[in-house]
């Protein structure tokens, strides 16, 4: 089993047993892609709700240039900060598969704000149909994890 599991580590140019790379690259991807949705999902939430999208799009966007950047320089020097990373494929596992959820979760979250009130038939056809898609998503997601897991044992 353990051949196995040692032909399945992931390849790459980068220094043998240094993994920290890899998890800055996924956190740099998750960061700037969730903040920008976020920013995104609450300036259509505003908008919706509170009108003026102009408004609300600019002060969206001097809070994205103000943190997002500062975020970045904090992870940028912890992921300096840190020892290299060993045994790096089966700690992944678990620890992608909790990002994926935190995206989904995020995401369905923003798809419920960003529709407008359940009073209009329409608008409730989308709240359920964003719900199915977080079921059927979530569902897909659990059943490839138990997949890798397995195969990796």
């Amino acid at each position: 089993k353990r051949d196995l599991f040692e032909s399945a580590q992931p390849h790459s140019a980068f220094p043998a047993g240094d993994h920290n790379i890899h998890n800055w690259g996924l956190y740099l991807g998750l960061l700037i892609g969730l903040s920008i949705s976020i920013r995104s999902g609450l300036k259509g939430w505003m908008n919706i709700y509170w009108g003026n999208e102009n408004y609300w799009s600019a002060l969206f966007w001097n809070y994205y240039t103000a943190i997002v950047p500062a975020l970045l320089v904090v992870l940028g020097l912890w992921f300096i900060s840190r020892t290299p990373q060993k045994n790096w494929y089966y700690s992944s596992l678990r620890k992608q598969y909790a990002i994926v959820w935190v995206v989904l979760i995020i995401q369905n979250i923003l798809a419920q704000m960003i529709t407008g009130p359940s009073t209009s038939w329409s608008e409730f056809g989308f709240d359920f149909y964003y719900i199915l898609l977080f079921i059927i998503s979530g569902l897909i997601v659990h059943s490839v994890h138990q997949c890798r897991i397995l195969t990796v044992l």
